[in-house]
């Protein structure tokens, strides 16, 4: 048995009776309270938390407290009982200090984890296990959004478009099937040369990036690069990462109906944000390896390279392309290495 010293509330009065509280090894909890005997089971009580040296409570079912300053007693019927061990977890945390610097260590640590390995990781998984029906209402809503917000109608003549659609044709039909391939034209505006790649399968070629490249070789590459984005699901799992509550609703529901935002956001992720410069450099490979698999010199990706850089830097007031992609040498090394290595295999 153990006897814990305190007082006695009724729980309607604020009168207080000094008594004690005594716990017997059949788990029953007994109060000598003016000569009547109160008792309850022990796993009925509810106790309050330890926090530093401050009086506990102790509620009976019926609403009747029982208070004590005789922490390490109440401490002590806890271990015994197995019970409430989050509590007294609290109080040891609040008494060692540096378990509270150990707690704290494992907090930063765990947070890290999960920002650089967890979420990535999970907007993968979510991003690869979408059905290709969502992937491509995201598509065909971002675009819509796009359309209204940020693109006009395309100036490119009718001879350009049918040349380069005819190279998109070839090359979609040695892509990952799932997707709904489709090869849109748009004048870029403020977003001026780029290309933009959405979970659907859509490419889109702005007019002024058609007039900066100075062959078909050039776009060749272009679109090799957005079909490595499409491939990897890059765009979704950039979304899934900028969206982490999204995230959570896909991958538990499986639905993206319910997470129309996701849908909203994506047009500033692809143009704003972009991608991570490891999505970018993944592309690249992707693009590279295409190259050189159909014996396209990859010198073109080279040189895509250099006018893009070139235009972007006279360019400075259009969204961040220096910023968001890995530097040019980075990707011009990529070239090198793949010619070295063509090199070295013949």
């Amino acid at each position: 048995m153990i006897s814990v010293k305190g007082y006695y509330y009724d729980g309607k009065t604020s009168k207080k009776a000094s008594t004690s509280l005594e716990i017997y090894d059949d788990g029953i909890a007994k109060l000598l309270v003016d000569g009547a005997v109160k008792q309850a089971a022990f796993s009925q009580l509810r106790i309050s938390s330890r926090i530093g040296n401050t009086p506990r409570s102790i509620y009976f079912p019926d609403g009747e407290k029982f208070e004590t300053d005789e922490n390490d007693a109440v401490d002590a019927i806890l271990a015994k009982y197995a019970i409430h061990r989050g509590a007294r977890f609290i109080h040891i945390l609040e008494t060692k200090k540096h378990y509270i610097l150990l707690a704290l260590f494992v907090v930063i640590i765990s947070s890290f984890s999960l920002i650089r390995y967890g979420i990535p990781a999970m907007a993968k998984a979510a991003a690869f296990a979408l059905p290709a029906s969502t992937s491509s209402a995201i598509g065909q809503g971002a675009l819509e959004i796009m359309d209204r917000t940020l693109f006009s109608k395309s100036e490119l003549n009718q001879e350009t478009r049918e040349r380069i659609s005819k190279y998109f044709a070839e090359m979609a039909e040695k892509q990952p099937q799932g997707f709904n391939y489709n090869l849109a034209y748009r004048k870029g505006n403020r977003i001026g040369a780029n290309a933009l790649a959405l979970p659907s399968g859509t490419i889109i070629l702005t007019d002024e990036l058609v007039q900066i490249v100075k062959d078909d070789g050039e776009i060749i590459a272009v679109l090799a690069h957005e079909f490595g984005h499409i491939a990897y699901r890059h765009s979704l799992r950039r979304l899934f990462q900028d969206s982490v509550v999204g995230l959570l609703v896909v991958m538990i529901t499986g639905d993206i109906s319910s997470t129309s935002s996701l849908i909203a956001a994506l047009p500033t992720i692809l143009v704003e944000a972009q991608y991570s410069q490891s999505f970018e450099l993944e592309a690249d490979n992707y693009a590279l390896d295409y190259l050189h698999n159909n014996n396209i010199d990859p010198i073109h990706f080279k040189n895509l390279m250099l006018h893009l850089e070139k235009y972007h830097s006279e360019n400075k007031d259009l969204p961040g392309f220096l910023s968001t992609h890995p530097p040019t040498a980075d990707r011009i090394r990529l070239f090198e290495n793949l010619k070295d290595n063509k090199t070295s295999t013949n």
